[in-house]
């Protein structure tokens, strides 16, 4: 089976362990969307230029590569698609559906796994009046206060209403249970599959004992996290 998983650096804690499982049972193609503003997440000061799908060993560092390699080795192909602006709406967004579609479409993939539902990917729309069967990964069934904007909710609507042998992915039950109360899934097929320890997080442990206090966050610093 061969199965396109596609996600974004923002979702990468997860889906390396996911990505790290699906590669010892299919021919996994992973796809990630990286911006200038979420480039640091993977260590990258600066996005190369002229560039548009790009294998991981060409724009890792080093360092980034110790970590992220055991992950990445392993899959039939693993790239990053550079989003040259981070508006989700520009004129390099919509050059870049095209470019995504034509990868996809060579591959020939059984399965499509979204992790990430953006305006970025608005480029596989057009498979799914095909014969691929489409797995998405609901993170936030409610937008979070003030992420709530069209940019969010147009590429959801489309994906999401538009016919198509679709299944569903949850990290929670609480996320599920939102679903069924606010959407009409009920025909589609929905999964529980809950959350694990991070094994990427091991690799930056150092043993010594800290002094100082620390506040572990995670995500982004946002006002409706009470920053």
């Amino acid at each position: 089976m061969i199965v396109f998983y596609y996600t974004s650096t923002p979702f990468l804690d997860i889906a390396l362990e996911i990505i790290n499982i699906l590669k010892y049972d299919v021919e996994l193609h992973v796809m990630i969307e990286v911006t200038p503003g979420n480039a640091h997440r993977i260590g990258v000061s600066k996005l190369p230029e002229n560039k548009t799908i790009i294998g991981f060993s060409d724009l890792l560092s080093e360092n980034s590569l110790n970590y992220f390699t055991p992950y990445f080795e392993g899959c039939a192909s693993f790239n990053f698609i550079i989003h040259t602006s981070d508006a989700g709406a520009s004129f390099s967004t919509l050059k870049m559906f095209h470019k995504t579609w034509r990868f996809i479409a060579n591959l020939h993939p059984d399965v499509i796994h979204m992790e990430a539902i953006t305006l970025r990917s608005l480029g596989m729309i057009p498979f799914l009046f095909s014969k691929i069967k489409f797995f998405f990964t609901i993170h936030d069934p409610i937008p979070h206060s003030g992420a709530a904007n069209w940019k969010i909710s147009l590429p959801r609507r489309l994906f999401l209403k538009l016919p198509n042998k679709k299944s569903y992915f949850f990290y929670s039950q609480f996320a599920k249970n939102q679903v069924e109360q606010l959407y009409q899934f009920d025909r589609y097929p929905k999964y529980l599959n809950r959350m694990y320890p991070y094994s990427y997080y091991r690799l930056f442990k150092k043993g010594e004992i800290l002094t100082k206090k620390h506040i572990l966050f995670f995500g982004s610093i946002a006002q409706y996290k009470g920053i």
